[in-house]
């Protein structure tokens, strides 16, 4: 402990932390998608081994479902559950899957011709949607009312093309100054 307020100390020790706890979360969202059963233990590891820091973003492909393949599609899989849930893919892969990780410079999900645009891309039967308007404590209170109206926006988007393009599942995980 730290003379400043019972703080303490070690940045990457929190970082460690949060990682192994977006994977616990990236390993039960991915679970629940796939086979739509929730999964009753998952163990967090606090190791610094299971954190890949420099895991590149997936190209987007769209694969055939007429062959009974899934395409999940994870809107904001660049920030920290979507890394986690990246990978925790990628160290339990299955046949017939393709994932497909979307970052800002994908697409605006703000504007609907985008947002459709992606959709008729990727032409996802699933989708893990983490995207959001983020900017930290300070900026998420001093523009309240530019960040809800925008994180409305890319819900409303993501939700009414899940619609359109009968996507099988829609699992939204969104939060702020995590």
């Amino acid at each position: 402990m730290s003379g400043s307020g019972g703080r303490t100390s070690g940045n990457s020790n929190n970082t460690v932390i949060l990682a192994a706890l977006a994977a616990a979360v990236a390993s039960s969202i991915a679970t629940l998608l796939i086979t739509g059963r929730r999964r009753d233990h998952v163990e967090i590891s606090s190791s610094k081994d299971n954190v890949d820091e420099t895991a590149p973003l997936a190209k987007i492909t769209s694969t055939s479902k007429e062959d009974g393949s899934s395409i999940v599609m994870v809107t904001g899989g660049s920030g920290l559950v979507g890394k986690a849930i990246e990978n925790f893919v990628n160290e339990n892969s299955r046949e017939n899957e393709s994932w497909v990780y979307l970052s800002s410079k994908d697409g605006d999900l703000r504007d609907r011709k985008s947002t459709e645009a992606i959709f008729e891309r990727v032409k996802p039967t699933h989708v893990i949607h983490l995207a959001a308007k983020v900017g930290g404590l300070f900026a998420n209170m001093s523009q309240k009312v530019e960040f809800y109206r925008e994180n409305v926006l890319i819900n409303d988007n993501v939700m009414e093309c899940c619609r359109i393009y009968k996507v099988k599942k829609l699992v939204s995980f969104l939060s702020t100054c995590i």
